[in-house]
């Protein structure tokens, strides 16, 4: 049985364990807007459950922003729980297991104010104890932020706190955990200073602040000779590049709408970001381009994936990444946008079934997903792989969007309790004049 809250919380999605601490993700309802809730169960004993309260009231006394703001806590006898923010779900573990690390150009600000939060919470005598890639969020949407705290037989070294933090930092760049090389050597974006004190840090030569205004003191290294590693436009044939690049300097990022859903991850900053992925592939008559990821997230989806759904081979696909829950209450979607380079009259997709879809189309790449037509909607019915043929009206010129509005549901983990797992693939599109 779920703690029992004020009313002004409504429990939505049990999101799974953080070590004796219950995850769910919860509905403010006087503020309409997502929560996150961690809680102790009956079965711990009262020295626990002091300790977790006073790892609570302690954060709750340091604002930072990459630090979790707690909202609010408390005991109902059998349970004591914490509301926090909402940063999305998404952690540095889950894009390290999902291959995608940290952006080069958002690496220094983080790290820079992860170990500044780190900095503020040692000035306070509040030791983290558990750092790792699982206790920091990040996506696009809000700066990385230090999470999962008050959990159980935490270190309490400062030190320590710093060396773990300096580990999950270089892994956070060069995604790999163990054994790496220094990451300027893995890309011109970062400066050998950085690996200095990374190095430093890791041998408990650095406190947090030291660590802090290093990170914050190395210089901005750009990259010259071609794009970074996130990217995957040199893969592309070199008769697609010259088009692609125009299509390129046309396009503003994506950015959320206005109007959200109560759980909608946060607003992301005004930056322009550049898109990620770019592909390319002649279907007779008609050439089509992959443009980008359409997240409100904007967390990344798989993009190495992209140049799989119109490279003419049903064995390859790209994938959504996998939810816990129905996409619909974590976020209004997620698409691909295209560009042709004639007007198309059908699209056909292969993919998973369950999968339902729309077809949207904006004359320019738009700002906000409100921007976006819906022309067309379908579904690809049942189970396993499906194909379905959509019509489209005359457009000419623009953007095209595949905009998945709900997702397959593939079953549930062996976790007890299970949980449900819902992610599509979509193995081609094929776009008819």
């Amino acid at each position: 049985m779920a703690a029992t809250l004020p009313p002004r919380y409504q429990l939505e999605i049990r999101l799974g364990r953080d070590h004796d601490i219950e995850e769910w993700l919860a509905t403010d309802l006087t503020l309409d807007r997502p929560v996150l809730v961690r809680m102790l169960g009956p079965e711990v004993g009262p020295e626990r459950r002091r300790q977790f309260l006073h790892d609570v009231r302690s954060l709750a006394s340091v604002s930072h922003s990459h630090l979790l703001e707690v909202y609010a806590a408390g005991t109902d006898g059998d349970h004591t729980w914490m509301v926090a923010e909402w940063t999305g779900g998404v952690t540095l573990a889950d894009r390290l297991e999902a291959g995608t690390s940290i952006p080069d150009e958002e690496f220094l600000p983080n790290a820079a104010g992860l170990a500044s939060a780190l900095a503020e919470l040692h000035a306070r005598t509040i030791v983290h104890g558990t750092i790792g890639p699982d206790a920091i969020s990040f996506a696009a949407a809000h700066p990385a932020k230090l999470k999962s705290f008050a959990r159980p037989g935490r270190g309490d070294s400062p030190a320590r706190d710093v060396a773990d933090l300096a580990r999950t930092l270089e892994a956070s760049i060069t995604g790999l955990s163990v054994d790496a090389p220094p990451p300027s050597q893995l890309t011109d974006s970062i400066h050998s200073s950085v690996d200095r004190a990374l190095a430093d840090a890791k041998d408990g030569l650095l406190t947090a602040a030291e660590l802090a205004n290093r990170l914050q003191a190395a210089p901005t290294v750009h990259a010259s000779g071609g794009p970074s590693r996130w990217s995957f436009r040199w893969l592309i044939p070199a008769g697609a590049l010259g088009i692609a690049a125009l299509v390129m300097t046309l396009v503003n990022p994506f950015s959320r709408s206005e109007t959200e859903p109560p759980f909608a991850l946060p607003e992301p900053p005004a930056t322009t970001l550049p898109a990620t992925t770019t592909t390319s592939t002649t279907v007779p008559d008609l050439r089509v381009i992959v443009v980008d990821v359409v997240d409100p997230s904007q967390d990344g989806e798989r993009d190495a994936e992209l140049p799989n759904l119109t490279d003419g081979d049903r064995a390859t696909s790209w994938r959504t990444e996998r939810y816990f829950a129905p996409i619909t209450l974590i976020k209004p979607g997620v698409g691909v946008s295209f560009v042709l380079d004639r007007p198309p009259s059908t699209i056909e997709l292969d993919g998973s079934g369950g999968t339902v879809f729309d077809i949207r189309w904006a004359p320019t790449q738009p700002a906000s997903l409100d921007e976006w037509e819906t022309v067309a909607s379908g579904a690809l019915p049942g189970d396993g792989t499906v194909t379905t043929t959509v019509d489209l009206p005359p457009r000419a010129g623009g953007f095209w969007l595949l905009w998945l509005t709900e997702l397959s549901y593939q079953g549930q983990s062996d976790q007890d309790p299970p949980q449900d797992f819902y992610y599509s693939f979509i193995y081609e599109v094929r776009f008819s004049p």
